[in-house]
């Protein structure tokens, strides 16, 4: 059965990238990637991104301080998406699935041949849930890569994306410069959170069943009125209370620099 699994997922990969083989050197193609965590450090994930396709001089992430309003406001606007590191209190089949996902919304899954790579899925979530806001780099790898899991299930652009070498490559230089090592297991998981066309405040976790739609924090209050940093800021300070996660968390917000 594994083998047969095996056959499936290599099928799936060398459609989305035929390339794949062509760039891998003989140590990749005899040895198994493993992706290293990446430090939740907005300059780790501006420089990861930047030479994926994310222009730095139109966007950027940026790290939040704290959850009050003064804190908040420190924060570059407009935000398109947040991305939260946090440590669980619960397994995560303890913790709500989510929902299938509508087909105007990108989701993909996240394999345990993925390991750590969940920073990486997370942003991919946040950038092209965001692509009537987000412009990138045309042949960028993010481009590309979009381009072609776009036709293809949330588990299918999991298998692609563990065969994509092009993240693969810049993927270990940047995560190399983190402070922490990448060679203990690490108990932090990175989500996305962003609005959904419906402008409900969303989780997308590739562990899920699928996106986690939050209710709206103020069921009052209108369409023009919502704010994603201080929506997320708020869902995030509700799980600390609620000891669904420890005070081990950390913040950054995909900001445009042109708003």
């Amino acid at each position: 059965m594994a083998e047969k699994g095996e056959e499936n997922n290599s099928a799936i990969a060398s459609v989305v990238d035929k390339k794949t083989n062509d760039d891998d050197n003989d140590e990749s193609a005899t040895i198994k990637y493993k992706w290293p965590p990446l430090e939740s450090d907005p300059q780790i994930f501006n420089d990861y991104m930047s030479s994926m396709g994310l222009s730095s001089t139109k966007y950027s992430f940026s790290e939040l301080f704290g959850f009050d309003d003064d804190l908040l406001a420190f924060v570059p606007q407009p935000v398109m998406a947040i991305i939260l590191n946090a440590e669980y209190t619960q397994s995560r089949t303890e913790r709500p699935q989510g929902s299938p996902p509508s087909s105007d919304m990108y989701y993909m899954k996240q394999t345990t041949e993925l390991d750590n790579a969940c920073g990486i899925v997370a942003c991919l979530h946040a950038i092209y849930n965001n692509n009537n806001e987000i412009t990138l780099e045309p042949n960028s790898v993010l481009s590309t890569f979009r381009e072609k899991v776009l036709p293809l299930s949330p588990e299918e652009r999991a298998v692609a994306l563990e065969n994509y070498t092009s993240f693969k490559k810049e993927y270990r230089a940047v995560a190399s410069k983190g402070q922490s090592s990448t060679s203990r297991p690490t108990k932090h998981h990175f989500t996305a959170f962003i609005y959904d066309n419906n402008n409900n405040l969303v989780e997308l976790c590739g562990c899920k069943a699928g996106p986690l739609v939050i209710h709206p924090i103020d069921d009052d209050a209108s369409t023009s009125s919502r704010n994603l940093l201080k929506d997320a800021a708020t869902e995030i300070m509700r799980r600390v209370k609620a000891e669904e996660i420890t005070q081990s968390v950390s913040v950054m917000a995909l900001s445009s620099n042109v708003g």
